[in-house]
């Protein structure tokens, strides 16, 4: 089978598991849709948001807290949740969908999501510290250093965040996809291929990275920050909801951007979360270690640097076509 065979025959795969998993994730939304407006057309305003594993974001934070109920309410709307969704990918499927209004994920997977879907605009981000992502090798793996990657099986997910990680890494190092053994896995297949050693190391994320970070003799291969990663956290929404319900898309922003100030002033509410989440003491103090970011609109800057990241993707042929950045973003007033 080709290579370009063989991506179209896991894209189909990904795609009936993301669609099995909207339908999972739906039922768990809470019921009732009827609200006051939230845009002056007299229609009733329902927001549904699909959060992601991981309760150490600011979506999280406003959510358990009532931020967002509050902020909501005062402009006469309020949400509904699905989820928890593994990644952006399954949520950008419910989106898709219909069952999703707004949702989180990293730049570089929204950026493949909209090649599919060009209803994908992204109203507001938190910068990339490219300490919580990265790739990590197994204790029996033999792997130190990129460049020991060569020849090597690497887990990845396919054009979201462990795919630009591995890639980025690859080019640094001067090798190419080719020189690796890529394995597409969704995070918890594999979290699983890692510890039982199916695979040598594994390009991931956030609770993902952290675990597999702290796990018993694991070695740090790279952070996203050594390769010059950019891969902001994006929440997105449609072109359709910003445009049907925009006072309503700023109150989520802006109970997003309060949470995320109070979870700077006060680290602890992270803490919290992330203990709450079941996460292990090693791995919440290595979540610990950086600071939390703020929540902020999206700016001509921003759309620059998220511009060269496309290309990047594009260059990569992990998507087909160029993506205009300028075009797929909500600039809040």
């Amino acid at each position: 089978m080709t290579s370009t065979a063989r991506r179209r025959t896991v894209v189909g795969l990904v795609a009936a598991t993301a669609a099995s998993l909207v339908l999972a994730a739906c039922g768990s939304s809470d019921s009732g849709d009827k609200a006051a407006d939230a845009s002056g057309s007299g229609k009733s305003t329902t927001v549904k948001i699909g959060v992601l594993n991981g309760s150490d974001t600011a979506l999280a934070l406003a959510r358990s807290s009532g931020s967002l109920d509050t902020t909501l309410s005062a402009v006469g709307a309020k949400a509904t949740y699905a989820g928890p969704f593994p990644a952006f990918a399954p949520a950008a499927e419910a989106i898709k969908a219909g069952a999703v209004d707004v949702t989180i994920g990293g730049l570089l997977s929204w950026v493949g999501a909209v090649v599919a879907d060009p209803e994908l605009e992204v109203f507001a981000y938190q910068p990339d510290l490219g300490t919580q992502e990265g790739i990590v090798a197994t204790s029996k793996s033999g792997v130190s250093s990129i460049a020991d990657l060569k020849g090597k099986k690497i887990a990845y997910n396919q054009a979201g965040t462990g795919e630009y990680l591995l890639r980025k890494a690859l080019a640094k190092e001067g090798l190419s996809w080719d020189d690796v053994k890529a394995v597409n896995l969704p995070p918890a297949d594999a979290a699983t291929a890692f510890a039982s050693g199916q695979v040598d190391a594994w390009a991931t994320w956030g609770n993902f990275f952290a675990t597999a970070a702290t796990s018993k003799g694991a070695k740090v291969v790279s952070t996203g920050a050594a390769v010059d990663s950019h891969n902001d956290t994006v929440f997105v929404t449609t072109k359709s909801f910003a445009k049907d319900h925009p006072d309503a898309l700023k109150a989520v922003f802006d109970a997003l951007k309060s949470s995320a100030d109070k979870g700077a002033a006060d680290t602890s509410l992270y803490d919290t979360a992330r203990k709450a989440d079941g996460l292990s003491d090693a791995v919440v103090a290595f979540l610990a270690k950086d600071a939390p970011v703020s929540v902020e609109p999206v700016t001509a800057d921003t759309i620059t640097s998220w511009q060269k990241e496309a290309d990047f993707w594009t260059s990569e042929k992990v998507i087909p076509s160029k993506v205009d950045v300028a075009g797929q973003v909500v600039q809040l007033g």
